[in-house]
């Protein structure tokens, strides 16, 4: 820079990370609270991370709002929790530092986050109404359902072996890469096993049965890997026709367009589909117990019935008609509501009569 500019002047790295990266945080959270302001109604989410060293662990805090007849969202916080044990109190007080400060407090709707006892306990501080992320669920059903297969562990061992000497060893990549040459064939690799990620055991299994002529080959030449054997492939086979449902179902609900109003119905679609089909019966039933578990606890929800109810898209189809009842006495409640509101507003400000101009003419008949 001295050469080619030599009156501009670099910015140290202290004047970068101390300075200007926290103006820029501020004017971001400034702009954002001013977007907020302008919006009527929100839910929130959150959850918290850990990092594999349990050195690092954080708090994600997030909103979510139709603007525009689109869903959106914001992240309003990445908050720092490794200071002190995770609570309900402690998780509930930092979220509410956050709602503070963006002044939503009265505009929060719902909010979503997993089952553990201290996530219910930072929720109740936050909304009344609240309640458990059906992704979350979805996952646990899955792992209920694939506990049925005892081979499918000694599966996911030898794939996770075979996928992390690949990815570290140049020799044995190169092996790899060869017989998909070989064979004419577009190289793939194995996909890595990550037990948080609620689709890795589908996509795990699936690009393995892919690749399963490919692999079978490399691992004839590893004295080091063990070969996975035709009952393991089987077992490959159940398990992805066993989860085919739920991964089509977790597409649903990862999207952003996904609406709570929607639970209930995939919950029971979910349950419908698994029951008609005889094949893994006995895994199959085990999903459906746990979704059925799950399924109670969102029918008590009554926010989840009534935004089932008033989706055009189900109506009354997946809740029972008294819930229609229900419906008609809140909206009831809120035309008196607002009637109440209306007349109160009128007696503080009265009607400006125009004396003279009441008598006008204001159209002639012909």
């Amino acid at each position: 820079m001295r050469i080619t500019s030599p009156r501009f002047v670099v910015k140290s790295r202290s004047q970068i990370t101390r300075v200007d990266i926290p103006d820029l945080f501020n004017e971001y959270k400034e702009k954002l609270k001013e977007e907020l302001s302008q919006i009527e109604d929100v839910a929130v989410s959150f959850d918290c991370w850990t990092d594999s060293s349990g050195k690092h662990e954080y708090l994600a805090f997030i909103c979510h709002f139709v603007r525009r007849e689109e869903s959106d969202y914001r992240i309003l916080e990445v908050i720092d929790v490794s200071s002190k044990s995770h609570t309900g109190k402690f998780l509930g007080e930092k979220m509410n530092e956050a709602i503070e400060f963006y002044s939503i407090k009265n505009k929060i709707r719902a909010c979503i986050r997993d089952g553990a006892a201290n996530a219910r306990c930072a929720s109740n501080q936050i909304s009344e109404v609240n309640f458990d992320c059906f992704a979350h669920k979805l996952n646990l059903a899955a792992k209920c359902g694939t506990s049925v297969f005892p081979g499918i562990e000694s599966v996911l061992q030898k794939l996770r072996k075979s996928c992390k000497a690949i990815r570290i060893s140049s020799n044995l990549r190169r092996d790899w890469d060869e017989i998909f040459t070989n064979l004419n064939k577009p190289t793939l690799t194995l996909k890595k096993h990550i037990e948080t990620r609620w689709t890795s055991l589908y996509e795990v299994l699936k690009r393995a049965l892919k690749v399963r002529e490919q692999l079978d080959l490399f691992l004839t030449d590893q004295d080091q890997l063990d070969g996975i054997t035709d009952s393991e492939w089987k077992t490959c086979i159940s398990v992805i026709e066993l989860l085919e449902p739920l991964e089509s179902a977790f597409s649903l609900v990862q999207s952003r367009d996904f609406s709570c109003s929607s639970i209930i119905p995939l919950c029971k679609v979910i349950i419908s589909d698994l029951e008609s089909k005889k094949k893994n019966a006995s895994a199959r039933a085990k999903i459906v117990e746990k979704l059925n578990i799950e399924l109670k606890r969102y029918e008590e929800e009554d926010y989840l019935n009534l935004a089932t109810l008033v989706d055009v898209r189900f109506k009354s189809g997946f809740v029972q008609s008294y819930w229609k009842e229900e419906l008609l006495k809140l909206m009831l409640s809120t035309v008196d509501d607002i009637q109440e509101t209306t007349e109160t507003s009128e007696s503080v400000f009265p009607e400006i009569h125009r004396g003279v101009s009441n008598f006008a003419i204001t159209s002639i008949d012909d």
